[in-house]
């Protein structure tokens, strides 16, 4: 078992800054900093990297990228401390991974692909070195949206005119020579710039410290990849903005039959697989800046794949269902606005070997639902300007999933935080209010087995005021 341990301090005033974790060429860890005001922030988290075991084992180089700009203005300098604890004994992996191959693209420091740009991104590179006697694969992208498409969750769609923003609807798509492997709709995350940098502190916004990690089932795929050649990887974002940045990396977890030299089988079968997914947008009662402003998109496919084993010919199915739908309100010349936002997925992964078939629910690939609120609202009243914003946002993802419902363990994350700030006429701050609520809960339907922490601040001055953690819910 292997756990990393990062630690950072920071003073004076900085911007929030993607930061990246490598062991040797395999990306194992992206966050984002805490923002500091001109004071001194300290953190820490950390990551169990024993799923990782086949690249912390063969490789003893550790490296951190950290992106900064020093100068008069911003004085933060960061300072990161990793340590990796390595215990004998306890839980290993049911099954892990035989090798795993880094994606990532070389010659350049950060390693991670940068497509930027609008329309459709995408980026391409060969892979190679696959086991030929590979009989399961998975693939886990690392990526995060900067620049233009930092806060794209907000974006209003192109149908309201006054404000055509391109949308908050994104998707990435992953193809292996072309044909395509998979889609997930990302989850937004909530920088510890956005909105209001004192929302984020001293609770951190959700994904700020854990960049989610998406993954593929591409066991459909474990034939093609068995053949002893290098295939091409690339991962498209069909829908950004003109001067957006999407930064990746990825890494193919693959699996092999020890009991046989090599696979074989035929390519995959796809339905579902073109590379943009239609999104419809609308607009109702629109008037000016006033209206409400709609996006919905949905994609379903399925991914089939036959590799021959030792067992016999295991076929292997990916079946995807994933959803989006917003809205974003805007009244009063958009002096009131709320954003509702709800992205689905389910993703089910069915292995069939003779004389048995076992369907696998999503412990290697995404299934999550991801809603989201936010109200802002801007009141003049006797010379001063009320300015709020409440927002709330969840991640539900079953986690460690069997094909039996009274074994599924739920992870439920939720923020709910806002904040009332009142300036004078010239523009300073009169008053502040801020508030920030963080549940984050892990519970099993076996009866009993669930982990709930709860825990309530108020920044800037109070801090936190309540951290409970209840081992039975």
């Amino acid at each position: 078992m292997a756990v990393m341990n990062v630690s950072v301090r920071v003073s004076g005033v900085q911007f929030d800054r993607r930061m990246s974790v490598f062991i040797g060429d395999l990306e194992v860890s992206r966050s984002v900093t805490a923002e500091p005001l001109g004071t001194s922030v300290k953190y820490s988290f950390e990551k169990d990297l024993t799923a990782l075991s086949p690249a912390v084992r063969t490789s003893n180089v550790l490296s951190v990228y950290l992106e900064n700009v020093v100068d008069r203005t911003y004085t933060g300098i960061f300072y990161v401390t990793v340590s990796l604890l390595f215990y004998t004994g306890g839980v290993a992996p049911a099954s892990p991974p035989s090798a795993i191959l880094p994606w990532y693209s070389p010659g350049v420091l950060s390693c991670c692909f940068n497509v930027t740009g609008g329309a459709v991104l995408s980026a391409s590179s060969a892979l190679g070195g696959f086991p030929p006697n590979t009989v399961r694969a998975r693939f886990d992208l690392l990526v995060s949206a900067h620049a233009n498409d930092e806060f794209y969750q907000f974006n209003y769609p192109d149908s309201a005119t006054f404000q055509p923003e391109g949308g908050p609807f994104r998707e990435l798509v992953l193809q292996i020579d072309g044909i395509f492997a998979g889609s997930v709709f990302p989850a937004p995350v909530f920088y510890t710039g956005a909105v209001h940098p004192l929302m984020w502190s001293p609770l951190v916004g959700n994904g700020n410290f854990h960049i989610p990690v998406y993954s593929f089932d591409l066991s459909p795929f474990a034939a093609l990849l068995s053949d002893g050649s290098p295939h091409t990887f690339t991962l498209a974002i069909p829908k950004a903005v003109l001067n957006s940045n999407w930064y990746f990396t990825g890494s193919v977890h693959l699996w092999t039959d020890a009991a046989v030299p090599s696979t074989a089988g035929p390519a995959p079968t796809v339905t579902g697989g073109n590379l943009v997914t239609p999104i419809t947008e609308t607009a109702t009662g629109a008037s000016g800046t006033n209206g409400v402003f709609g996006t919905t998109a949905a994609r379903d496919y399925t991914i089939t794949g036959t590799v021959t084993t030792a067992a016999g010919a295991v076929k292997t199915v990916v079946t995807g269902s994933l959803a989006f739908d917003a809205t974003v309100t805007s009244a009063s010349n958009q002096w009131v606005q709320v954003w509702r936002q709800n992205i689905r997925s389910a993703v089910t992964v069915t292995r069939s070997v003779p004389g048995n078939t076992e369907t696998v629910a999503s412990t290697a690939v995404d299934r999550f639902n991801f809603p989201l609120f936010m109200n802002q609202t801007r009141l003049d009243a006797a010379g001063s300007v009320y300015f709020l914003t409440n927002n709330t946002f969840n991640y539900y993802q079953p986690v460690d999933a069997s094909p039996s419902a009274a074994l599924q363990t739920y992870l439920h994350n939720e923020r709910i935080a806002g904040f009332k700030e009142m300036y004078t006429g010239a523009g300073s701050v009169k008053s502040r209010t801020i508030y920030s609520n963080h549940t984050y809960e892990l519970d099993s339907t076996t009866g009993g087995g669930c982990y709930l922490r709860k825990v309530v601040a108020q920044p800037p001055t109070v801090g936190i005021q309540s951290d409970v953690v209840y081992l039975v819910c």
